[in-house]
């Protein structure tokens, strides 16, 4: 497998950078230390344990799964929010291992198995602002085509916003808003392909101003935002619309989610080409 030199390993600061995140995962270290960022848990024995983005990278993880696969118990929330996000049943957990060898492209949902996500512990994810409805969500993911609706996150509540996911009848990435009383603004963005690795963004200016989806830092226009947020605090769920995980299952790989409870259009470009710089997707 590639080997990342330290320097890469340990990560670039983007949120020293591009502070005020209210969550960020990724299995690189966002603030340049060396925090563990993901606990797993091996099939062999069900035994668990943390890792750093450097033991990710170096082999540690996969020394401690064998020739076994290991799933993600936790992704730990590197935005200092505590906004970590969990799965305690074994069969809901997705793959970060398999047969020894780390997954390609970040950590694996897969519903052929079984629905798998993760989620926050309580309802405390700021990751819309509750007056303006806006926010900013960046996220290296590719989708595997084979649901209905693949779902990379949302925020579960009755106001939610599920701001990065896609319908296979259009096979765009889209973004949408859900106001509180339920009503529904989507922006449809560019297209992908099934498998294709993508830098997806999703940014509402808030009410009244405008929503759009972008791949790889190009979008296809935005929607008109008429419908604000009315939750500050949201839990958040990630390769699932809801924390029962019985809708808007995701199908696909994760490998870096960054949410930002406000908007980050004059930061956009910036951050965009700081996470390419790390991945190389475009």
């Amino acid at each position: 497998m590639d080997r990342q030199p330290l320097t890469d390993r340990l990560g670039d600061r983007l949120l020293a950078e591009y502070g005020g995140a209210a969550a960020a995962y990724s299995l690189r270290a966002l603030n340049g230390n060396g925090d563990s960022v993901v606990r797993v848990r091996r099939a062999s024995d069900n035994s668990e344990q943390d890792f750093t983005a450097a033991e990710v990278s170096d082999g540690t993880l996969e020394s401690f799964c064998g020739a076994g696969d290991g799933f993600v118990e936790t992704w730990y929330d590197q935005s200092g929010n505590g906004n970590d996000a969990t799965q305690a049943t074994a069969g809901s957990q997705p793959k970060i291992v398999s047969n020894g060898s780390l997954v390609t492209g970040g950590i694996n949902f897969n519903t052929t198995v079984s629905n798998q996500w993760l989620n926050t512990a309580s309802n405390n994810v700021q990751g819309v602002d509750a007056s303006t409805g806006a926010f900013t969500a960046f996220g290296v993911l590719s989708f595997d085509g084979s649901a209905n609706f693949d779902m990379a996150f949302s925020h579960d509540n009755t106001a939610r916003v599920a701001q990065l996911f896609r319908n296979s009848g259009s096979g765009t990435i889209q973004t949408v808003t859900l106001g509180n009383p339920i009503s529904t603004t989507i922006d449809q963005g560019p297209a992908f392909t099934a498998g294709e690795k993508l830098l997806a963004t999703s940014l509402s200016t808030g009410n009244s101003g405008t929503l759009e989806a972008f791949k790889n830092g190009t979008g296809d226009g935005s929607t008109s935002i008429t419908v604000p947020q009315q939750t500050a605090t949201d839990y958040l769920v990630i390769g699932a619309r809801n924390i029962t995980g019985s809708s808007g299952i995701f199908n696909g790989n994760i490998e870096e989610l960054i949410i930002y409870g406000n908007d980050q259009a004059a930061n956009r470009t910036a951050i965009e080409t700081n996470i390419n710089d790390h991945y190389n997707i475009y």
